[in-house]
């Protein structure tokens, strides 16, 4: 392949893809902060309680969730120790089959089962700034579309290095050459940012695009693994009562005693507990 191909491959996929990366940096920046606006904007925080106090039975988390929203369905449970002590996250929706953008969460205290806050999630700069970052308001197209746009972008880091390898015969590493005009000047300071963030941009480019995939993703999943998981059930009638959600995580926690329990899905037919840590995790259904 020779440079003209290279050079026309670089300018067009860089071309195509810089009002959605600049899109993406600008709407990505504030996102990286968000646990620091929330903090300033005052986001709740659980009351100190003496270490080792024990945490409240999930059924009645539950419980609380459903008082707040009485109208929705809990969808998730989830925790984060590190970012959120002491919080379980209860996201509920109007139905099973809601779009994302229509859950709500509740905040509940993990000691008291007690509600801490129950935000609107569908208003202020943050949800805006998600939304527009992941799918441009677009649902799963949107965000397929932007996972070809961080492919293009990669293509136009990868064609760049090939570029910027003879071009690195001629002068030395980092020279600005500011005799020259303008248009060389700017050249020089692109390539000189090009070649020194590389690794950084095609991380990002590769892992954003692998992102955008993961409904995808989840679906295979769900319809693979997870359809194994439930066949047992696969004909049974509907369940007139669900079961437990306690005893359901503890049976997972039974099973799997070394992992740390992150998240709870739930379905129409019954509860799902998943244990999840950053390698593994299982499951088990109550």
């Amino acid at each position: 392949m020779n440079i003209q191909f290279w050079s026309f491959t670089h300018k067009w996929s860089s071309l195509i893809c810089t009002l959605f990366l600049l899109m993406l940096c600008i709407t990505g920046l504030p996102l990286v902060f968000h646990d620091e606006i929330d903090a300033w904007r005052g986001e709740v925080e659980a009351p100190y309680m003496p270490p080792g106090t024990p945490k409240a039975n999930l059924d009645n988390v539950a419980e609380a969730a459903r008082k707040q929203r009485p109208n929705d369905v809990i969808r998730f449970m989830s925790w984060n120790e590190a970012e959120s002590p002491n919080q379980i996250f209860v996201t509920m929706a109007p139905n099973m089959d809601a779009p994302p953008q229509a859950s709500k969460s509740v905040v509940i205290d993990s000691r008291t089962a007690k509600v801490l806050d129950a935000p609107e999630p569908t208003k202020g700069l943050i949800y805006f700034l998600f939304f527009m970052h992941s799918e441009m308001f677009a649902g799963l197209p949107g965000m397929l579309f932007l996972g070809l746009m961080g492919l293009v972008f990669v293509i136009s880091v990868v064609s760049g290095v090939v570029l910027y390898r003879p071009f690195m015969r001629r002068i030395d590493f980092g020279t600005i050459r500011r005799n020259k005009g303008l248009r060389t000047t700017w050249l020089d300071l692109h390539n000189l940012l090009g070649a020194t963030t590389i690794s950084w941009v095609l991380v990002v480019g590769f892992t954003g695009t692998i992102n955008t995939l993961n409904k995808v993703i989840i679906n295979i999943w769900q319809k693979d693994q997870m359809a194994q998981m439930i066949a047992p059930y696969q004909n049974a009638p509907p369940l007139q009562h669900l079961g437990s959600i306690q005893v359901a995580v503890d049976a997972a926690v039974k099973a799997i005693p070394n992992m740390t329990l992150g998240f709870v899905a739930t379905q129409a037919a019954g509860y799902q507990a998943l244990i999840i840590t950053q390698s593994s995790c299982g499951a088990t259904r109550q």
